[in-house]
């Protein structure tokens, strides 16, 4: 019942006319009733105790929102106020009981019809509220099946892109596998040509089921990770020395010698190979891309700095979204999924982490890599031991 006592901006409108009736009466009062009058106060206060009740009851009349029940109150109210002023007046004046009378038999007339009008009114949106309630209800349930439906599918869907990404790898494998024996056996520069073209792109489509496969994984929380003491110098070197033969530079900065946190090597290596090879990829030929390895008081950073082109301030809030590709990238005809800076927010991510860009048009890009010393993987949704098949 609070909405009946709670004050509203419109009640107090509707007060101010019976704040000043409130106080003609009180002042008739005063006015026609002196010390030595025959009435009893008592008889008094009690007809104004009526007046006031009535009043009051004015500001929850008003609540339901019926005109004809606040304007037969309004009637009953001024009904009421003459019969308290009669009693204080000469009889047969003009404040008379047949006035009194001819106004308070239609205003309760008017307060019967209107209360029974409010009274449909409240029944009408008290079915209303419930059939809305029955809708929101329907309207729930019917989401949650459609939620169901929908993560099934999505599991369906990881299930089967899991499935060819995995039965891609093999006869890549024997692919890349042959080009090789092939090209060490071959004297002909043409053919040898010929198989550094096949072995190139089998090794991009081995990569590219790599992180289909890695991608399916993180969104189904089966991906992997056996965390341990690991150093990120060791694997920063070992990720440099694999690009030995790459058209940049790859250099190694870490002033602090050994920078010890525990996670996942292997994924913690592919990071910052993936950092490396965008790069390097994107980056002018012959230039140089740095990466730095160094101790924090929490943990320990490793960034990728290169000298390419930089990235549009309007492309930097996507970049670590699945299937985000640079315009310039998709210009160029470089090769990429998009898959591999979400892969890598992921994998920091799971390690308690934060990867992060510093880039402008222009001035090159770095990527930092903030992990702390010790992460707790546990809880992440990435189950621990799974098979990678």
């Amino acid at each position: 019942m609070t909405w009946l006592i709670t004050p509203r901006e419109a009640d107090v409108r509707r007060g101010i006319p019976l704040a000043i009736l409130m106080i003609v009466a009180s002042a008739a009062w005063l006015m026609a009733f002196p010390p030595d009058d025959r009435r009893d106060w008592a008889d008094i206060a009690t007809e104004v105790s009526y007046l006031v009740a009535v009043s009051v009851g004015y500001v929850f009349i008003a609540r339901l929102q019926v005109r004809v029940l606040e304007l037969g109150w309004v009637l009953f109210l001024f009904s009421l106020l003459f019969e308290v002023l009669d009693e204080f007046t000469i009889e047969g004046s003009f404040w008379s009981e047949t006035l009194t009378a001819a106004m308070a038999v239609p205003a309760l007339a008017m307060v019967g019809i209107g209360f029974r009008r409010a009274v449909q009114s409240l029944d009408r949106a008290d079915a209303e509220r419930r059939a809305a309630e029955v809708a929101t209800l329907r309207a729930k349930e019917a989401a949650e099946a459609a939620n169901v439906t929908l993560r099934e599918t999505i599991r369906q869907k990881d299930d089967v892109v899991s499935i060819v990404a995995h039965d891609f790898r093999s006869p890549l494998t024997v692919i890349q596998g042959f080009s090789e024996l092939l090209h060490a056996r071959s004297a002909d520069p043409e053919t040898r040509a010929l198989l550094d073209a096949i072995g190139v792109q089998s090794q991009y489509l081995t990569s590219l089921a790599d992180d289909v496969l890695t991608m399916t994984r993180i969104e189904s929380g089966t991906l992997p990770l056996d965390a341990r003491d690991v150093d990120l110098g060791d694997l920063a070197r070992d990720a440099i020395a694999a690009r030995s033969g790459s058209p940049s530079e790859v250099v190694l900065d870490a002033p602090d010698g050994r920078s010890p946190i525990h996670g996942d090597a292997r994924r913690l290596r592919q990071v910052i190979e993936n950092l490396i090879d965008n790069a390097i990829k994107y980056a002018p030929s012959g230039t140089r891309v740095t990466v730095s390895v160094h101790g924090t008081p929490a943990g320990a950073e490793v960034s990728v700095a290169d000298s390419g082109p930089g990235i549009a301030p309007e492309e930097v809030p996507g970049l670590f979204q699945k299937f985000s590709r640079l315009a310039a990238a998709r210009r160029s005809g470089v090769h990429g999924t998009g898959l591999g800076l979400y892969i890598c927010r992921s994998i920091v991510e799971a390690h308690g982490g934060r990867i992060s860009v510093d880039t402008a048009p222009g001035k090159g890009s770095v990527f930092r890599v903030v992990l702390p010393k010790v992460a707790d993987v546990a809880p992440l949704p990435f189950a621990a031991g799974a098979s990678e098949g």
